[in-house]
């Protein structure tokens, strides 16, 4: 915590104290919330260098937009340490200004402010080295996604997302990295996308708060797509809520000059359209996990067994206890007309923390095994939940898998979230669906039920998902061209 840093507890009583006097602070995303009016570095992005304060790390300068780093020695100093410097657009009468001693700690902001404008190598980018090709003799193209939160979902449609994109353009290498990206690595891309996954969003954790540091991390792409002359692509990415006007402001500039933008359902669709005034071709489709279907089934096939039947749980239970009981008790009936192995997969951390603290009951049904796919290749996660004859999960993706595989699954989830809107729009008899927060326990405890009269019988589901929508991406992405790829490796 920041908190228990003197420096980072300095910066936040200078962000306090410089609220009243200048319209916006910028500063790190670890202040959010600190004022009304501290945004994220990267809304230097949308918004001039005037009436303006900056709190920031000296490492984190490269974070500016390139108007503000080329200006950024006409500002006034106020503070500077060893870690952070404070700066203005010009200066106030009831403010300081930064004394001889502190001034000596300036070089390393400078230092790194030509780093920023060369632009050189400043940070080391998170590279996903299992993901990324590593092709060091190609051009390549960078796509920017979550595959490194710790999430099993997050790394498949990772997955998916590069092999579409290797499909439509082989002679480039792919490198695929989580938001923090040098500015060096950028400059030399042929090709930025927006990958896959939910983070168009700037909803805070408490009601009626707002967060803007996720789409400021991810969106500020466009930004630097526009400042190096680089195509832009957005690629799987679904809406959770862009409620405030300056979050709507800030993605919808970063967005303005994108070739096209693939979203993962109609309501993404309507936010760029209705919301953020998007104007180039725009298409709604189908998780970009689909593509991975046939994959994921003839997986399944292979690994069902039918001698040894398996029941696998996927997903974080711990804040449904009637859930958890109703489990126990039908796992523990069912075992009383065949013997079946329980499987538990670990596909994010709120999951395996669940097991480690609240899975005493199911680990003493005996015969369970836990499978962590969290840190793994993608294809290990197909398989957990893939060669199941039954699921049951809380997680999106692990219900994806899931109906791809075409076994049967049970899915537990709120009324009209990700997860139920997917299968509303499926036949009738896809999964069986439980809303925690709407269900009685006897409800519950028959559908459980239900479910579980399935094991043993040699049925597989016909298939979930046709590759219609999967198809309609790589038309559109055929219909684009990007320019000569840069001469330039890694």
């Amino acid at each position: 915590m920041w908190m228990d840093d003197s420096y980072w507890l300095n910066a936040a009583r200078w962000v306090i104290r410089l609220h009243d006097s200048y319209r916006y602070v910028l500063s790190p995303g670890d202040f959010n919330g600190l004022t009304p009016h501290c945004l994220p570095l990267e809304f230097s992005h949308i918004l001039p260098p005037v009436d303006m304060a900056l709190v920031i790390p000296k490492d984190d300068v490269d974070r500016l937009s390139l108007e503000w780093l080329k200006k950024l020695r006409n500002f006034s100093v106020l503070y500077a340490d060893e870690v952070f410097v404070v700066l203005a657009s010009d200066k106030r009468a009831n403010l300081p200004s930064a004394s001889e001693d502190q001034l000596k700690h300036m070089g390393r902001l400078w230092e790194r402010l030509e780093f920023a404008l060369a632009p050189q190598p400043a940070r080391r980018t998170g590279i996903d080295t299992m993901l990324s090709d590593g092709a060091s003799d190609k051009p390549f193209g960078i796509l920017i996604c979550s595959s490194q939160t710790g999430n099993a979902g997050d790394r498949l449609i990772s997955m998916a997302a590069v092999e579409l994109l290797r499909e439509r353009w082989p002679e480039l290498s792919w490198i695929v990295t989580s938001s923090d990206v040098d500015r060096y690595l950028a400059q030399r891309a042929s090709c930025m996308v927006l990958g896959p996954g939910g983070y168009p969003y700037d909803i805070g954790a408490t009601a009626g708060t707002a967060d803007l540091n996720n789409i400021a991390a991810y969106f500020k792409f466009g930004f630097l797509a526009n400042e190096y002359n680089k195509p832009l692509i957005m690629l799987g990415a679904g809406d959770q809520g862009i409620v405030t006007k300056l979050g709507r402001r800030f993605v919808a500039a970063a967005m303005e000059n994108a070739q096209l933008a693939i979203v993962r359902h109609k309501e993404t669709a309507s936010l760029l359209l209705n919301q953020l005034h998007f104007s180039g071709p725009l298409l709604a489709a189908d998780d970009l996990s689909v593509a991975l279907a046939p994959r994921i089934r003839e997986a399944g096939e292979a690994l069902r067994s039918t001698e040894t039947k398996t029941v696998t749980l996927c997903g974080y239970f711990g804040t449904h206890p009637a859930v958890n009981s109703s489990i126990i008790e039908c796992l523990t009936q069912a075992r009383q007309h065949g013997h079946f192995t329980i499987r538990f997969v670990a596909q994010a951390k709120e999951d395996y923390d669940w097991l480690q603290n609240h899975g005493q009951a199911l680990m003493e049904l005996g015969d369970v095994s836990m499978v962590d796919v969290r840190e793994t290749e993608p294809d290990v996660f197909i398989k957990a939940i893939a060669g199941s004859d039954v699921l049951m999960t809380t997680r999106f993706h692990g219900m994806m898998v899931g109906l791809m595989a075409g076994i049967e699954t049970l899915v537990f989830g709120r009324h009209d979230d990700k997860r139920h809107r997917v299968l509303a729009g499926l036949s009738r008899g896809a999964a069986s669906f439980i809303d925690v927060e709407n269900v009685q326990a006897a409800e519950m405890t028959e559908t459980i039920n239900y479910v579980f009269a399935s094991i043993g019988q040699e049925k597989q589901r016909p298939a979930a998902f046709n590759q219609q929508s999967i198809d309609k991406i790589r038309q559109m992405l055929k219909g684009m061209e990007l320019p000569a790829p840069l001469p330039h490796c890694l």
